[in-house]
Protein backbone atom coordinates (compact mmCIF):
# COMPACT_ATOMS: atom_id res chain seq x y z
CA UNK A 1 0.00 0.00 0.00
CA UNK A 2 1.27 3.34 -0.94
CA UNK A 3 0.74 6.81 0.86
CA UNK A 4 -2.43 9.19 -0.31
CA UNK A 5 -2.45 12.59 -0.17
CA UNK A 6 -6.17 14.03 -1.37
CA UNK A 7 -6.03 17.67 -0.94
CA UNK A 8 -7.30 17.60 2.58
CA UNK A 9 -5.18 14.62 4.52
CA UNK A 10 -1.85 12.53 4.18
CA UNK A 11 -2.80 9.28 4.62
CA UNK A 12 0.02 6.59 5.53
CA UNK A 13 -0.43 3.32 4.22
CA UNK A 14 -1.06 2.04 7.65
CA UNK A 15 -4.48 3.83 8.02
CA UNK A 16 -3.27 6.76 10.25
CA UNK A 17 -3.89 10.55 8.75
CA UNK A 18 -2.92 14.07 9.36
CA UNK A 19 -4.79 17.27 8.28
CA UNK A 20 -3.11 18.60 5.58
CA UNK A 21 -2.57 21.59 2.87
CA UNK A 22 -0.69 22.70 -0.65
CA UNK A 23 -0.66 25.52 -2.01
CA UNK A 24 -2.43 28.36 -2.50
CA UNK A 25 1.40 30.01 -2.77
CA UNK A 26 4.07 30.39 -5.52
CA UNK A 27 2.60 27.83 -8.41
CA UNK A 28 -0.30 26.17 -6.29
CA UNK A 29 -1.06 22.54 -5.17
CA UNK A 30 1.88 20.07 -6.02
CA UNK A 31 0.70 18.51 -9.21
CA UNK A 32 -1.49 15.00 -9.01
CA UNK A 33 0.57 12.24 -9.66
CA UNK A 34 2.85 9.49 -8.07
CA UNK A 35 6.10 10.73 -6.15
CA UNK A 36 8.57 9.20 -4.42
CA UNK A 37 9.19 10.16 -0.60
CA UNK A 38 12.85 10.73 0.61
CA UNK A 39 13.26 10.38 4.21
CA UNK A 40 12.81 12.96 6.48
CA UNK A 41 15.65 15.10 7.91
CA UNK A 42 15.65 17.70 10.50
CA UNK A 43 15.39 21.34 9.94
CA UNK A 44 15.88 24.58 12.34
CA UNK A 45 13.58 26.24 9.17
CA UNK A 46 10.92 28.10 11.21
CA UNK A 47 8.21 27.81 8.33
CA UNK A 48 8.39 23.75 8.47
CA UNK A 49 8.06 22.99 12.59
CA UNK A 50 5.67 22.07 14.19
CA UNK A 51 4.03 23.73 17.36
CA UNK A 52 6.46 21.91 19.83
CA UNK A 53 9.21 23.61 17.52
CA UNK A 54 9.77 20.53 15.99
CA UNK A 55 11.14 21.11 13.09
CA UNK A 56 11.87 18.27 9.48
CA UNK A 57 10.84 17.95 5.79
CA UNK A 58 10.77 14.92 3.27
CA UNK A 59 11.53 15.44 -0.24
CA UNK A 60 9.04 14.90 -2.79
CA UNK A 61 10.58 13.46 -6.28
CA UNK A 62 7.92 13.18 -9.24
CA UNK A 63 8.26 10.36 -10.87
CA UNK A 64 6.73 11.84 -13.64
CA UNK A 65 7.81 15.03 -15.85
CA UNK A 66 7.32 18.25 -14.25
CA UNK A 67 8.57 21.80 -14.41
CA UNK A 68 7.77 21.68 -10.29
CA UNK A 69 10.65 21.06 -8.02
CA UNK A 70 11.33 21.35 -3.94
CA UNK A 71 8.27 20.32 -3.28
CA UNK A 72 8.55 18.37 0.59
CA UNK A 73 6.19 17.25 3.15
CA UNK A 74 6.49 19.33 6.87
CA UNK A 75 4.76 21.03 9.38
CA UNK A 76 2.92 24.41 8.30
CA UNK A 77 4.12 26.13 10.89
CA UNK A 78 4.51 29.83 8.97
CA UNK A 79 1.58 31.09 7.37
CA UNK A 80 -1.29 29.03 6.49
CA UNK A 81 -0.33 26.99 3.27
CA UNK A 82 2.67 25.86 1.14
CA UNK A 83 4.06 26.65 -2.31
CA UNK A 84 3.12 23.47 -3.49
CA UNK A 85 4.73 21.49 -0.56
CA UNK A 86 2.31 19.58 1.37
CA UNK A 87 1.75 21.10 5.03
CA UNK A 88 0.96 19.08 7.60
CA UNK A 89 -1.64 21.84 9.08
CA UNK A 90 -3.23 22.76 12.82
CA UNK A 91 -1.72 22.61 16.04
CA UNK A 92 -0.47 19.43 16.12
CA UNK A 93 2.51 17.14 17.19
CA UNK A 94 4.22 16.29 14.18
CA UNK A 95 6.72 13.38 15.61
CA UNK A 96 4.36 10.72 15.04
CA UNK A 97 4.26 11.39 11.20
CA UNK A 98 8.04 11.95 11.10
CA UNK A 99 8.42 8.69 13.21
CA UNK A 100 6.52 6.98 10.89
CA UNK A 101 8.19 8.56 7.36
CA UNK A 102 11.43 7.24 9.00
CA UNK A 103 10.20 4.23 9.69
CA UNK A 104 8.03 2.99 6.85
CA UNK A 105 9.17 0.47 4.00
CA UNK A 106 6.79 2.36 1.36
CA UNK A 107 8.09 5.32 -0.04
CA UNK A 108 5.27 5.81 -2.77
CA UNK A 109 3.24 8.93 -2.41
CA UNK A 110 -0.22 8.99 -4.84
CA UNK A 111 -1.42 12.57 -5.39
CA UNK A 112 -5.19 12.79 -6.26
CA UNK A 113 -5.61 16.69 -5.00
CA UNK A 114 -8.35 17.21 -7.56
CA UNK A 115 -6.52 20.03 -9.29
CA UNK A 116 -6.75 20.13 -12.86
CA UNK A 117 -3.54 18.88 -14.22
CA UNK A 118 -1.21 16.22 -13.73
CA UNK A 119 2.49 17.48 -13.92
CA UNK A 120 1.90 21.22 -14.71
Amino acid sequence: MSWKFNGEKLISPDGNSWRAVSGPWGRGILPNGIYTIDRPVLTGEMPMKDVNGFGWKARLIPRFKTERFGLLIHPDGNVLGTKGCIGISGPIDTKPLYFELMNTHDRILIVDAGNEGKGT
